[in-house]
C-alpha cells in the first residue's frame, strides 16, 4: 500500500506554483491520530483501490489446483512424475498458502492516500519545514568536517613553513530547535539565498509556524522538548543508529537473536527440502544428476543445523564470559567468516540446482511421462 502522505503548496520566486508530496512514517502518522487528523479509511475504499479482487485470486488459486490434481492422478495411476513437475509441484503448494493467507489482502496498491482537509496544509508545512531543516543541518555539519579537516592540514603545512599567524578554525554548526528555526526563517530576507532547500523554509516558515500552533492545541508537544534529528516524520527523513560492530561489517547487535520469524524460514526451508526429497526414485537422466538433487535437497532439510549455529555463534560474541573470550575477541572470526560463508554458497546453489535440474532433465525422459491421465478410471462406471 502506497500509505498516507501530505502535500504542501508554495509560491516560489518565479512566482510559479509548487507541491511538495511526502510520504508519511509512523511517527509522522501517529502524530496525526493522536491529534484527529488522520482519516478513517474504509475497507471498500481500500478495496476499491486493489488490482485484483477475490474472483482473480480465485481464478489463480483454481489454477493451481488443477495442477496439483494432475500430479495426484500420475501418482495413482503409477506415471512417473517429472523433477520439473516435482518442482512446480512444490511450488504450487507455497502459492497456495500464500494466496490462502493474503486471500483479502489489497494487491499493488501503489498510490498514496494524501490526507486532506482543514488546516493540514499547515500541519503538512510543518512537517516538509522539520525535515528540510534536518537536511540542511546535515549539510551544514557535512560542509564542517571537511573544512576542519582542511583547516588542520592547512595549518600544518604552515607550521612547517615557519607561518605562526593562524586563522581560527571553522566554527561547529549549532543545532536549534524547531522553535528557533521557525523564528529565524520567518525574519525578512535582504538577499534571496541560493540554496533551494532554504528558500522552500523561508516561504512555508509561517505556515509551519501556524501548523505547530495546531499541534501543540491538540495536546502534541513532540517537537519542542526535542532538537533536530529526533523525530522520523517523512520516508526521505534518514535514520542513524549507532551500533557496535566486529568481524568486519557485521554488527553483533542487531538480527542474530532467536525469533519466531526465523523460526518460520526455517520450518518452510525444511518442508520445501523435505517434499523434494519425495523425488528421491524418481528418473533422472544421470546418477550424477540424482545424487545432486538429493544431496540440495538434504542441505535445505538442515537449515534449522545451521541457523542455531549461527545463532549460537553471535550470542558468544555478544557473551563476557571468559570460556568465550577468543570468540568474542574475535581470534577465531578466520575460522567462522570461511565457514558460514560456504554455508551461503551451498544453500543458494542448492536452491538455484532444483530449477537447473528440473529444466535439463526434460532432455532425457522415460516413454511413460509422455502418458496423460486417464480421468474416466476415476468415474464408477458399469462394464
Amino acid at each position: 500500500m502506497g500509505g498516507f502522505a501530505t502535500e504542501t503548496t508554495y509560491i516560489d520566486e518565479s512566482d510559479q506554483q509548487r507541491t511538495l508530496r511526502r510520504i508519511l512514517l509512523p511517527q509522522g502518522i501517529s502524530i496525526l491520530a493522536r491529534t484527529g487528523y488522520l482519516p478513517i479509511i474504509d475497507v471498500q475504499e481500500i478495496a476499491e483501490r486493489s488490482k485484483a479482487d477475490v474472483f482473480a485470486k480465485s481464478a489463480v488459486v483454481g489454477q493451481c489446483l488443477w495442477f496439483a490434481l494432475q500430479v495426484l492422478g500420475r501418482l495413482c495411476q503409477k506415471l512417473p512424475v517429472t523433477p520439473l513437475e516435482t518442482h512446480t509441484a512444490i511450488h504450487v503448494g507455497c502459492a497456495m498458502i500464500i494466496y490462502a493467507v493474503w486471500m483479502r489482502k489489497p494487491y499493488n496498491l501503489s498510490q498514496c492516500i494524501v490526507v486532506r482537509g482543514e488546516n493540514m496544509d499547515y500541519i503538512g508545512a510543518l512537517f516538509n519545514f522539520y525535515d528540510i531543516s534536518r537536511k540542511v543541518f546535515r549539510d551544514e555539519m557535512q560542509q564542517y568536517e571537511e573544512g576542519r579537516m582542511e583547516y588542520w592540514k592547512q595549518r600544518i603545512i604552515d607550521s612547517s613553513r615557519g607561518i605562526s599567524d593562524f586563522r581560527p578554525p571553522p566554527g561547529r554548526p549549532i543545532l536549534k530547535s524547531i522553535g528557533e528555526l521557525l523564528d529565524e526563517y520567518q525574519a525578512p530576507l535582504s538577499n534571496m539565498p541560493s540554496d533551494e532547500k532554504i528558500k522552500i523554509l523561508h516561504v512555508i516558515a509561517v505556515d509551519a509556524a501556524r501548523g505547530l500552533q495546531l499541534l501543540e492545541s491538540k495536546g502534541c508537544y513532540d517537537f519542542r522538548p526535542v532538537s533536530l534529528g529526533n523525530l522520523n516524520l517523512l520516508s526521505q527523513g534518514s535514520q542513524d543508529i549507532t551500533i557496535r560492530r566486529v568481524w568486519g561489517g557485521w554488527s553483533t547487535d542487531v538480527g542474530h537473536e532467536p525469533s519466531a520469524s526465523k523460526a518460520v524460514h526455517a520450518l518452510f526451508n525444511v518442508l520445501y527440502g523435505g517434499f523434494h526429497l519425495l523425488a528421491w526414485s524418481s528418473f533422472f537422466p544421470s546418477t550424477v544428476e540424482c545424487w545432486l538433487w538429493r544431496g540440495s535437497a538434504l542441505c535445505l532439510v538442515s537449515v534449522p543445523l545451521w541457523g542455531a549455529l549461527w545463532i549460537l555463534w553471535w550470542t558468544a560474541a555478544r557473551s563476557r564470559h571468559r570460556a568465550l573470550y577468543l570468540i568474542s575477541n574475535g581470534d577465531l572470526d578466520i575460522v567462522a567468516a570461511p565457514l558460514f560463508f560456504v554455508i551461503l554458497v551451498v544453500y543458494t546453489l542448492a536452491r538455484c540446482y532444483f530449477l537447473i535440474e528440473a529444466l535439463i532433465g526434460l532432455r532425457l525422459l522415460p516413454v511413460t511421462a509422455y502418458q496423460t491421465v486417464k480421468w474416466a478410471s476415476f468415474l464408477p462406471h458399469v462394464s
